[in-house]
């Protein structure tokens, strides 16, 4: 197979070429699972053909890889490149056939290296990835938010794109800005609309129009404060402060799932805005950052 049908790809954020590496294109990306690779669990009684089936259970993608190298496979190339392929934890690999989708994976096993005259061949490999499908790109959005928008609610849209309909990937971050700093000294919008029994509501209105959202308060003994930063991450259910305080206690723990398509997700304060001076409606008190992947079955 000549160099002309190998194919440009990104590991952990290099590219193969740079090593004179390349994925031997075969009209694929690599040997891969199609769609979801599961076991059943199921049991069998004497005397009934028919099986009861509990569960399933579904495997992480794994195959084999074929690299070419326009190299010469000497021991300094070899070196070179079991550094860059080998590594402790999971990376994202990209191929240029389909550069909107991503493995995160980990090679292992023990790899073949086939040699032919002047030290040019293939390299053969294990890998295994760190789910049962691979992932769309992270989608990261940004948006500072004003004590106006908060108490009318503002709403924006997060579309999965998932083909895969169990996953939640849904992560947030708020970072709450001290403003005392460019307002000479004075009191500081957090101050203004985030006291200590003030809370942070965000729903998905696609799936949570009854009840209440996912809900972060402010308590006297843990306010929400200046400068604070709270990463929530709600497949795992995890909410973490920078500033030591137990924001996991003082949520609800109502997570946000994301529906298969658009959905309109709202964020507010439970407020009204004739609490807050005027001149600090439209100042930006935390801006909200949203990160996504989606799983992608192939």
């Amino acid at each position: 197979m000549g160099l002309s049908e190998g194919m440009e790809f990104e590991f952990d954020g290099r590219r193969g070429s740079e090593l004179g590496l390349y994925i031997v294109h075969d009209d694929g990306l690599f040997t891969r699972q199609f769609g979801l690779v599961r076991d059943t669990h199921t049991e069998q009684i004497r005397g009934n053909d028919l099986p009861y089936h509990y569960y399933n259970e579904n495997n992480v993608l794994s195959g084999s890889i074929m690299l070419y190298s326009e190299e010469p496979w000497t021991l300094k190339q070899q070196r070179a490149v079991a550094e860059f392929l080998f590594r402790d934890t999971y990376k994202d690999l990209i191929s240029e056939d389909n550069p909107d989708i991503l493995y995160s994976l980990i090679f292992k096993g023990e790899p073949t290296l086939s040699t032919g005259i002047g030290g040019y061949g293939y390299l053969s490999v294990d890998y295994e990835c760190d789910a049962p499908w691979a992932w769309s790109k992270p989608l990261v959005a940004e948006y500072p938010l004003t004590p106006a928008e908060l108490y009318n609610g503002f709403i924006f849209e997060m579309d999965n794109i998932s083909n895969y309909k169990d996953y939640n990937a849904v992560e947030m971050q708020i970072d709450f800005i001290n403003t005392r700093r460019n307002m000479n000294g004075s009191a500081s919008v957090i101050d203004m609309v985030c006291p200590n029994s003030k809370r942070i509501e965000i729903r998905n209105l696609k799936n949570q129009e009854g009840g209440h959202g996912f809900i972060v308060r402010g308590t006297d003994k843990h306010p929400l404060i200046n400068d604070e930063r709270i990463y929530i991450n709600m497949g795992l259910g995890r909410v973490m402060s920078n500033c030591d305080e137990f924001r996991f206690n003082t949520c609800n723990q109502n997570w946000i799932r994301l529906e298969r398509g658009r959905n309109k997700i709202k964020i507010s304060m439970n407020e009204t805005s004739t609490g807050t001076p005027a001149n600090y409606r439209d100042t930006v008190c935390f801006t909200l950052t949203t990160r996504t992947k989606f799983p992608i079955l192939k």
